[in-house]
């Protein structure tokens, strides 16, 4: 056992018994397959997964090492405060985008050369995407060439001036030209300097 590592079982019924005789089944089988990769490959191992010792499920890390004379070493370590701060992220992810996708009014975030960062779907749609992911890292010149340039002038105003402001421009919805009003504003990093846009 590791330092503030939580035993599945004692070590003592661990030693000379086969690993599916005190593993539960499925992470066995788990384990049958990687052994098997990394006897005939040679090639380490390296995967994640979720078991319950008499209490909330616990994520390990375990790696599989094909040793000199044939034998695997495996090394685990207990991965569950990264696993519940992946999870809480994408938790958190997962709310944004719902709020993002629920909004009524086109949303947008660009890096300092005009590459979109996010968007909502909504936006999205009318730039004739079916997925946001789609036009993530493209630019207007990319989407919508014909006002592209003066949206990158006014993206570039609300850089250099480091502030917010509003526009009225023409923007292309669904091949159709409209007028819209434009609230757009700088993003900044923790030290103070611009690093993209939000509209």
């Amino acid at each position: 056992p590791a330092k503030n590592f939580a035993m599945l079982l004692p070590l003592v019924e661990f030693i000379g018994k086969p690993y599916d005789q005190v593993l539960p089944p499925e992470l066995a089988q788990q384990l049958a397959e990687h052994f098997q990769i990394v006897l005939e490959t040679g090639e380490p191992r390296l995967y994640e997964y979720a078991l319950s010792a008499d209490g909330p499920s616990r994520f390990y890390e375990a790696r599989l090492v094909k040793m000199a004379q044939g034998d695997v070493l495996i090394m685990v370590r207990d991965v569950t405060d990264r696993k519940e701060a992946e999870l809480a992220l994408q938790r958190r992810e997962a709310y944004l985008r719902a709020i993002l996708d629920n909004f009524p009014y086109w949303f947008w975030l660009k890096d300092i050369d005009g590459g979109y960062l996010a968007a909502n779907q909504t936006l999205a749609q009318a730039l004739g995407f079916n997925q946001v992911e789609e036009l993530i890292g493209k630019t207007d010149w990319d989407v919508t060439p014909t006002v592209a340039a003066g949206f990158r002038a006014d993206d570039q105003a609300v850089i250099d001036n480091r502030s917010s402001r509003f526009v009225e421009e023409i923007v292309i919805d669904h091949g159709e030209e409209k007028w819209f009003e434009t609230f757009k504003s700088p993003i900044f990093d923790a030290q103070g300097n611009v690093i993209g846009t939000a509209g």
